[in-house]
């Protein structure tokens, strides 16, 4: 639960197994989506924190930016 109380929502990833597109980038939330991780990212099971570490992932692909949710 320290995701959900303590607001430490974080990944992580084994540099020395980096797919070469990825060893010079900036570590991002869109590495989740990366077709380079194809099968190998998971996400929490828990739907509440899954959910924003999906929402957090399609915006650091650039799928998606805060604009598009103004009103």
């Amino acid at each position: 639960m320290l995701p959900l109380t303590h607001n430490a929502n974080s990944f992580a990833c084994h540099a020395d197994c980096l797919p070469p597109a990825l060893s010079r980038e900036e570590e991002s939330w869109g590495w989740l989506l990366h077709p380079a991780f194809a099968g190998r990212a998971a996400l929490q099971d828990d739907a509440a924190m899954g959910a924003l570490d999906e929402v957090l992932a399609v915006q650091g692909a650039g799928l998606v930016n805060s604009a598009m949710w103004e009103i």
